[in-house]
């Protein structure tokens, strides 16, 4: 397998407790969670995904994000940049002289970059309905590999739990061996499949490295 570089980011975020079958939630609030396009053209018009986009084209995945009944656990672009920030730094401890940019990423690591899509992706649809507190082990279409799901009721005040009603907010966590994120968006219906997206990277503190991402 492609070398994997993980990435975990526990970042504020406020989000409902519960939510009804045709919402999604993003930002603390719910939305219809259907939308008449593809998973791809989703992403293609938001300006969040613009260099995901621009990768998944250069890498020749389309068919990959929009197949039929899949999950998609999407990095944003914030991740990418990170990820990008963070080879440049180990380049530059090589060779002052060097750089690392999207341009190097597309011209020596595009499989790596195909190969964590991939982990991103898992072989079912996942509405809130199939969602269990208890991580659930799903195959990814990375052969091989499995992620764990998990639908938690939160107890921080950091991430939207409010001592004065007792709620608990629910979040979708994605795991991977060790590494774990959760979704800042969850439960969006396309006409391909469903579509969750990751927390954004906060910044570079130690031990909080960033996604799961292949550059190999």
């Amino acid at each position: 397998m492609n070398k994997i570089i993980g990435i975990i980011i526990i970042a504020a975020g406020v989000f409902m407790t519960a939510c009804k079958k045709d919402d999604y939630i993003v930002g603390g609030g719910t939305h219809n969670a259907k939308v008449d396009m593809t998973t791809l053209d989703y992403l293609r018009k938001n300006p969040l995904f613009d260099t995901l986009c621009l990768l998944i084209d250069k890498a020749g995945i389309q068919n990959v994000v929009n197949e039929s009944d899949i999950s998609f656990f999407a990095p944003t672009d914030y991740h990418i940049q990170k990820l990008l920030n963070d080879r440049h730094k180990i380049v530059q401890g090589m060779d002052a002289r060097k750089s690392y940019t999207i341009d190097t990423l597309i011209k020596y690591h595009l499989q790596g970059f195909r190969d964590s899509i991939r982990i991103h992706i898992v072989k079912r649809n996942l509405p809130y309905s199939a969602l269990k507190e208890e991580r659930q082990s799903i195959p990814t279409t990375f052969p091989g590999v499995d992620a764990e799901v998990s639908y938690r009721e939160v107890k921080s005040e950091q991430l939207g739990y409010n001592p004065a009603t007792g709620i608990y907010p629910r979040i979708v966590y994605y795991r991977i061996g060790n590494m774990e994120t959760y979704c800042q968006t969850s439960g969006i219906i396309t006409n391909t499949g469903m579509l969750f997206v990751l927390q954004n990277p906060t910044g570079y503190e130690s031990g909080n490295p960033s996604l799961y991402f292949g550059t190999n």
